[in-house]
């Protein structure tokens, strides 16, 4: 199978997954409250962002929510392009383009590159090959952010093998392994532990947030007794579906 025919239906596989537009997704402030990250402390509202593999645009959307001014989205498949499209017209600039070829003509221009659920697709021998674009692409002092399916998760193999495409699995120990291969550094972890909140207006939202936090503190529980079993070293310090990291450009 030629890589061009493994993305001919991959919408159908996207929706099938349970992705819908972000506008029915992102609906009120509580869900744009998941989407700030630490790493957006660092970074002005007009700030040129890029995200590579915008999908539907829920990543843009998000940000534009948030007030980030200044947008930009690439995306193989042109069917989930057009998705994103109908979302973020007037707000971001979107282009149907090939990471490796894109950012190669766009040399310095970011302040902040969002790569979501991207890299695992990359075959291994071309991840580093990639990383090395992207810190081409960013600006000095820039910021690369990822997420990748958490191969130290005990959901792992399902999140590796759910979809036909991925072929390369990263624990947050490889991760920074690659990272530091293509020059960036000052690595840091996004911690998933849903926030307290505490409100007597918003009864219903304190509860949730409170079950959000006791269900992650079992499932880190979970995870540390399997790993204490098991003699495993070094434990992980991410036990999440998911593995979230940003780390840096040198600044000059």
């Amino acid at each position: 199978m030629s890589s061009s025919q493994q993305w001919t239906t991959y919408k159908q596989h996207f929706d099938r997954t349970g992705n819908v537009l972000p506008s029915k997704t992102i609906t009120s402030p509580d869900i744009v409250e998941g989407y700030i990250k630490p790493w957006m402390a660092e970074v002005s509202r007009d700030a040129p962002i890029l995200d590579m593999g915008c999908g539907y645009g829920h990543q843009l959307y998000a940000l534009k929510e948030l007030g980030f001014t200044r947008l930009f989205g690439i995306e193989l498949v042109e069917e989930s392009l057009q998705m994103a499209k109908s979302e973020l017209t007037g707000f971001a600039q979107l282009e149907l383009a090939d990471a490796f070829d894109y950012l190669p003509r766009h040399r310095g221009e970011y302040q902040v590159i969002t790569v979501n659920d991207v890299l695992e697709h990359i075959p291994h021998d071309r991840v580093v090959e990639l990383l090395r674009l992207l810190w081409d692409a960013l600006k000095p002092g820039g910021i690369l952010s990822v997420r990748v399916p958490n191969m130290a998760s005990l959901g792992s193999s399902y999140a590796m093998y759910m979809d036909f495409t991925h072929v390369t699995g990263f624990t947050e120990f490889s991760m920074m392994q690659v990272l530091d291969l293509a020059g960036f550094v000052n690595h840091r972890m996004v911690s998933r532990l849903p926030k307290p909140y505490f409100s007597i207006t918003q009864p219903v939202k304190t509860l949730r947030r409170l079950a959000a936090r006791g269900v992650w503190m079992m499932n880190y529980l979970l995870h540390y007794c399997v790993f204490w079993l098991r003699w495993q070293r070094p434990l992980p310090s991410q036990i999440d579906f998911n593995l979230e990291m940003y780390t840096h450009k040198p600044a000059l």
